[in-house]
C-alpha cells in the first residue's frame, strides 16, 4: 500500500527541511502552506511538486481536511513541521500498511520543551495520536489542538513502544526572533481562538480547574527539587512547562472577563479609549488654576 504525507505550514524554513528528510521513504509528500514570508515553500520544492496554498487562520486544524483531500494514497501520515520520524518508526509504518490488518494506527509522541524532552508522570513525554491511517477511516474536524472523527467501524492499533515515536520539538523558531517570543506570540494566538470556541459552546476549556492542576504540578516539583528527589534540571523544566499553561489558561480567561465586559473580542480599543481617558482626567488636575 502506498502512503501520502500531509504537512501544513508557516514560516516553518527554520524546521521543514529536517522532517522532509526523515520521510523521504513516503509515496508522496503533501505540503499546503499559508502563505509563509519565508524560504519554507523554496526549501519544501526540493523534496515535492505537490505543494498547494491555503488561506492564512490563526491555527492549523480547518487547513489539515484540505491537506487530506490533495494525497491520492490509501494510507495518510499527517505531520507537523516541527516534528521528525525516526527510521524504526517509518519501518514499522511500512510494516503495518503492507499487513493491512489495521485501519487508524495511534503512534506515540515525545514533546521537547527548551531543548529537552518532558519527563515525569504528571507531564506524559509520550502522547498517542492518530496520525498513521486509511483515508476513508478519518476526517480533520476545524477544533483547535486536535479535533479528527473517526470511522467508528475503524480497527485501531497502538504502536506501544517509545522507542517508536514522532519527536515533537513543540518549542522550536517558527518564524520569530526568540524561542520565548514565539512561544507566546502562539499562546496570545491560540487564546483568542480558544476562548471564541468557550463562547460559542465549540469547546469548553474548563480553565480553572486546569490552573489548579498545573499549579499543583508546580507545587509537586518544587518540594521535589527542595527534597532532592528530583533532577534540578527536570524539575525545573517541568516547573517552567507548567507556568506556560497556567498563563495559557490564565490569557482565556481574562479574555473571556474581557468578552463579557465589552462585547467583543476586539477589546484594545476599548482599553485603550479608558486609558485616554484617565490621562484627560489627570491633564484637567493642571488646568484648575491656569
Amino acid at each position: 500500500m502506498k502512503i501520502s504525507a500531509i504537512i501544513n505550514t508557516l514560516n516553518e524554513e527554520e524546521n521543514i527541511e529536517n522532517l522532509l528528510k526523515t520521510i523521504k521513504w513516503v509515496d508522496e509528500i503533501i505540503i499546503v502552506d499559508m502563505y509563509s514570508e519565508d524560504r519554507t515553500v523554496e526549501i519544501a520544492k526540493n523534496y515535492t511538486d505537490k505543494i498547494y496554498f491555503h488561506k492564512r487562520l490563526g491555527f492549523v486544524e480547518p487547513a489539515r481536511q484540505f491537506a487530506f483531500e490533495k494525497a491520492s494514497n490509501e494510507w495518510i501520515l499527517v505531520l507537523d513541521a516541527d516534528e521528525l520520524v525516526p527510521k524504526i518508526l517509518s519501518n514499522e509504518m511500512i510494516k503495518i500498511s503492507e499487513e493491512n490488518k489495521y485501519d487508524v494506527i495511534y503512534i506515540l509522541r515525545s514533546d521537547y520543551f527548551i531543548g529537552e524532552p518532558l519527563k515525569g508522570t504528571l507531564f506524559e513525554s509520550f502522547r498517542f495520536q492518530p496520525r498513521f491511517f486509511k483515508r476513508d477511516k478519518l476526517v480533520f474536524t476545524d477544533k483547535i489542538h486536535g479535533g479528527v472523527e473517526i470511522d467508528e467501524k475503524a480497527i485501531t492499533y497502538k504502536i506501544n513502544d517509545k522507542k517508536k515515536q514522532i519527536f515533537h520539538l513543540s518549542d522550536s523558531l517558527h518564524g520569530n526572533d526568540t524561542i520565548f517570543e514565539d512561544l507566546f506570540l502562539k499562546q496570545d494566538t491560540y487564546t483568542t481562538i480558544e476562548a471564541k470556541n468557550n463562547i460559542e459552546g465549540i469547546k469548553n476549556q474548563k480553565v480553572f480547574l486546569k490552573i489548579i492542576y498545573y499549579f499543583c504540578i508546580i507545587l509537586k516539583y518544587y518540594l521535589l527539587i527542595k527534597l532532592q528527589k528530583k533532577n534540578n534540571k527536570t524539575g525545573f523544566q517541568n516547573i517552567f512547562y507548567a507556568c506556560s499553561w497556567i498563563n495559557y489558561f490564565g490569557l482565556i480567561n481574562a479574555k473571556l472577563n474581557l468578552y463579557y465586559k465589552y462585547g467583543t473580542f476586539d477589546f484594545s480599543e476599548n482599553i485603550i479609549n479608558n486609558y485616554n481617558k484617565i490621562a484627560e482626567e489627570v491633564a484637567k488636575e493642571y488646568e484648575v488654576g491656569e
